[in-house]
């Protein structure tokens, strides 16, 4: 695995407000990952997989309480496969596209963990396949089906999807710093919790207690590996 970088992109999303949808450009970044060329010119499958952590502070908490900092993994958060076929060869992979303002996650401390898995061409089809389904998906789509597995079940003539397979896997932790940005981000999380709870809390726990964060598993301790 290379070095990890990102890049300032504007793009246009939808957006809610006021109950109405409308397009607005976003501010973010593209992450990208460099992959050094391999010691062959064989054809290599490589598929991603990210793993976010932040950390969340109840803004309308008191500063010394236990419950006013958390540290979160993202459950939902950027967890879409990519995948990559390439022959041997050096080449420069974006990840995925993150918006920077108005994003909570990144007002104190950002980190992801990029997983990088070699695999084998059968492995790869399984996955390339599943995200092809996946991307052309919609709410009322049945399940995948026809991909490549060597999984089969036992006295049952249901189809299985799955693959087994040995992977060659390596991984990385990357941190985001706002400060590389070019411009400000400004953490607006105590204006929105004054404006919004103090007339109405319901629903807005979060601003006193960071356990109710909704935007993932989020305890009031730091792993293991925190060292920060």
């Amino acid at each position: 695995m290379g070095d990890v970088s990102f890049k300032e992109k504007e793009m246009e999303a939808y957006e809610y407000e006021q109950d109405v949808r409308v397009i607005k450009n976003i501010s973010g970044i593209d992450v990208s990952i460099d992959v050094p060329a391999a010691q062959n010119r064989n054809d290599r499958f490589l598929i991603w997989s990210l793993d976010p952590f932040w950390t969340y502070t109840a803004a309308l908490s008191d500063i010394n309480a236990s419950d006013r900092k958390c540290w979160v993994n993202g459950n939902l958060f950027l967890r879409d496969i990519e995948i990559q076929k390439n022959r041997g060869l050096s080449f420069h992979k974006k990840l995925f596209f993150m918006k920077t303002k108005a994003n909570e996650r990144i007002y104190d401390y950002f980190s992801i963990l990029i997983n990088q898995r070699s695999v084998s061409e059968g492995y790869y089809t399984f996955w390339e396949d599943l995200k092809a389904q996946e991307d052309k998906g919609g709410l009322y789509d049945k399940p995948p089906f026809g991909l490549l597995t060597n999984f089969k079940a036992t006295n049952s003539d249901l189809d299985v999807n799955g693959y087994f397979g040995v992977v060659s896997e390596n991984s990385i932790r990357w941190r985001f710093k706002k400060e590389e940005l070019s411009y400000v981000i400004e953490d607006d999380l105590e204006y929105f919790c004054t404006l919004y709870y103090e007339p109405d809390p319901d629903g807005l726990d979060a601003c006193i207690d960071c356990r109710n964060y909704q935007g993932g598993e989020s305890i009031n301790k730091p792993p293991r590996w925190w060292k920060e």
